[in-house]
């Protein structure tokens, strides 16, 4: 067992945010030192002269893009044995083609995890076992560190050096969800209390890609800051909005304020929830709800359906037959979709009446997309304008 300290909230943010500037630049040094407040404070807690910088490939066929992705740095006291690993998120289109794809692969550990993201930390983590200078394997503890893709990147990382024996800690900001079930449940039982995973509310990243895909931990919440309100804001994705949020708290009174979210409550409470704040548009309170719903309705349906040996093409697809299968063999389950039905037409602007006859594949698919794609649109928007530069 570790006995580790974990980095504190402002050290957490302060590399998050530095690992942009080595994206075109892989001199560690010189690339942190464009800032010199952060460098002059990260200095004094890690051996930045003995940094390194490892290329990592986004991006689809000919428009792929390989550049600085992730910061190999030591911390200062050599005898602690301990090592930052850190990762950047996404500013530019290249990097995001690599997001939308919401397929799933075989991650670290055999887990079942998001293709996009599994492309990028493969791409890293080959580059990182071929090359002998690293060392990692001299490293007792490893801490984890990332924003928004760079978040989801730390999560795999997380599961691969636990993998390899050695103890971790995962310290995420604004991260989209990364694997299933399966991945979540084992980082949360090796890493115990070593998970820091923060997100704001007017955040629209950590809400995709949806269900399967799930955020560690799973059996509490993250903790929740909310500087930028509660409808969806570009700038609430922002390294510059997290570090804000979290510099005058530590871990646990950020964790202290975030504990009222239910996340087992039912379905019943998250369809409420959603009918508070539908009428706002834009609410990324209404969205959140609407995603709890949904995951809600699909264990429900799980349990009634069973095993679905019909071949999805897609994550929706998958949903889509799922619930029309429950809800032709559910009635509670069939009133409870259409409920969340009406609420997700509410919350894009339109008005439809939906009957039970409505409930089809092809019209779920038609709904699921109504909610998934202005979401993605506005995670896109904050991805692409919410990770440049570094503070």
């Amino acid at each position: 067992m570790s006995t580790s300290t974990p980095l504190d909230t402002l050290t957490a943010a302060k590399l998050a945010s530095s690992v942009y500037a080595i994206k075109n630049d892989t001199n560690a040094k010189r690339a942190i030192a464009a800032n010199k407040s952060a460098y002059d404070y990260l200095n004094n807690r890690f051996n930045i002269d003995q940094a390194s910088v490892v290329l990592g490939t986004s991006g689809i066929g000919p428009i792929s893009n390989e550049t600085g992705f992730a910061l190999i740095v030591p911390v200062n006291d050599g005898s602690k044995k301990e090592l930052a690993v850190v990762t950047r998120g996404t500013d530019s289109g290249y990097d995001w083609l690599s997001n939308i794809h919401a397929t799933s692969t075989r991650g670290p550990g055999g887990f079942s995890v998001h293709t996009g993201f599994e492309k990028v930390f493969t791409s890293i983590s080959n580059k990182i076992e071929r090359d002998n200078n690293l060392k990692i394997h001299e490293y007792n503890h490893i801490h984890c560190v990332g924003h928004s893709l760079g978040g989801a990147l730390a999560n795999l990382f997380a599961a691969k050096f636990i993998n390899e024996g050695h103890a971790v800690s995962l310290y995420t900001f604004g991260s989209p969800r990364v694997g299933m079930k399966g991945m979540s449940t084992y980082l949360e039982n090796k890493l115990k209390t070593n998970i820091y995973r923060v997100y704001n509310q007017a955040d629209p990243v950590p809400l995709v890609p949806i269900y399967p895909y799930i955020h560690t931990p799973a059996s509490v919440d993250g903790m929740c800051v909310s500087n930028c309100g509660v409808l969806f804001s570009i700038n609430a994705h922002s390294m510059k909005s997290y570090t804000a949020a979290v510099k005058d708290n530590t871990w646990k009174s950020l964790a202290s304020a975030s504990s009222s979210m239910p996340l087992h409550a039912s379905v019943d409470h998250w369809l409420n929830k959603a009918s508070e704040y539908v009428k706002f548009p834009g609410s990324s309170i209404a969205m959140m709800a609407l995603s709890k719903a949904l995951t809600f309705l699909l264990d429900l349906a799980r349990a009634t359906v069973g095993i679905i040996t019909t071949i999805a093409t897609s994550v929706p697809d998958l949903i889509a037959m799922l619930l029309t299968k429950a809800a032709n063999l559910s009635k509670a389950i069939g009133d409870r979709l259409l409920r969340w039905i009406s609420l997700v037409m509410k919350f894009v602007g339109k008005t439809i009446a939906t009957t039970a006859k409505d409930i089809t594949h092809a019209f779920l698919l038609w709904v699921l997309n109504l909610l998934i794609r202005p979401v993605l649109s506005v995670a896109k928007r904050a991805i692409q304008s919410g990770t440049r530069g570094f503070v």
